[in-house]
């Protein structure tokens, strides 16, 4: 055999294992197209866009495009708008009026922001419970358009960081269709500067994806954005054979606030006799209570630290035994 051919030889098989995995990495995973104009999305089979607002923080900032019933506002039929993207039917739309008041904490910190909305997905991932692992993946995209020029911040959560100065980048949205990148490596995927500390970003940990947009980047009344098309570069949902299910569900599926918002009581269908505890969260990913509940209890009340106020929860059943 000559030199070249032994080269081949030992090349070729080197080649393709390369090709393979840098295929493997370049997979685009697609979250939401908005085709079907529904809330639910492809991170898992319990995750859902939901709108965010500050109203939680005593703002009286709305998003206008759904169902007005409670603020933040719930995504519904006007939610959506033609056409999207491309050769895209759909989009999501999330028409908004920033407040008249500033949103601020409650004591002993008292300070003021300015008015901000928003859009988010928790991500559940079953075999965490908690969050899912993005190992692999090199960026999240979408398409967004705007009815002026609009500065948004996208970012993932993590639970490392808790004063909600998550990692993300910070993108100005036009009126024409455009696609952004949220890249894990670029050196503008960073902290904001109002950060109280330093923490590395948690790839295997990612919680929450989040889209804000804020009065103090885009004075005025309020506007418009549109969205559709996202993806995930190098990362697929993992498969589990879990009989339990880690579930994220807005305020109207299966929430209901009680005494003024300091507790809230979850039916529990599906469980069947089971037994286990129940962990409330809010939009931040702060957990405001948890109760244990016995094998088949249809529903259990949390006790909760801090009034809801109206704003969106999360639900997730944990430690399930039984059959």
């Amino acid at each position: 055999m000559s030199i070249q051919s032994i080269k081949r030889t030992l090349w070729l098989p080197a080649l393709l294992a390369a090709a393979t995995l840098n295929a493997r990495a370049q997979a685009v995973f697609t979250v939401s197209d908005f085709e079907d104009k529904a809330a639910a999305n492809k991170f898992s089979d319990y995750s859902e866009w939901a709108f965010s607002s500050d109203a939680d923080s005593h703002g009286n900032s709305v998003i206008t495009s759904g169902d007005t019933i409670a603020n933040p506002s719930l995504i519904d039929s006007t939610s959506f708008a033609s056409p999207g993207y491309g050769t895209s039917a759909t989009c999501l739309k999330m028409a908004y009026k920033y407040g008249t008041t500033r949103p601020h904490g409650d004591a002993p910190d008292t300070s003021s922001y300015d008015p901000e909305v928003g859009l988010f997905t928790a991500i559940f991932d079953d075999s965490s419970n908690t969050w899912a692992d993005f190992t692999g993946a090199t960026k999240v995209s979408f398409w967004a358009k705007a009815d002026k020029p609009t500065k948004i911040r996208f970012a993932a959560a993590t639970p490392e960081v808790i004063d909600y100065a998550f990692w993300g980048d910070d993108f100005t949205v036009g009126t024409a269709w455009k696609q952004f990148n949220l890249d894990f490596s670029a050196k503008t995927f960073t902290q904001p500067d109002w950060k109280s500390a330093a923490v590395p970003f948690n790839i295997r940990k990612i919680s929450e994806f989040l889209l804000g947009i804020s009065q103090a980047n885009n004075p005025g009344a309020g506007g418009t954005l549109y969205l559709d098309d996202v993806t995930v570069t190098g990362w697929q949902p993992k498969l589990t054979s879990t009989a339990l299910r880690a579930e994220a569900r807005a305020l109207r599926n299966g929430i209901i606030p009680a005494e003024g918002g300091r507790s809230a009581r979850i039916g529990l269908s599906g469980m069947g006799n089971r037994a286990g505890t129940v962990k409330v969260f809010g939009i931040s990913g702060k957990l405001l209570g948890m109760a244990g509940f016995a094998s088949g209890a249809r529903e259990v009340t949390v006790p909760m630290a801090a009034a809801s106020r109206g704003g969106i929860l999360f639900y997730r059943v944990e430690a399930a035994t039984g059959r």
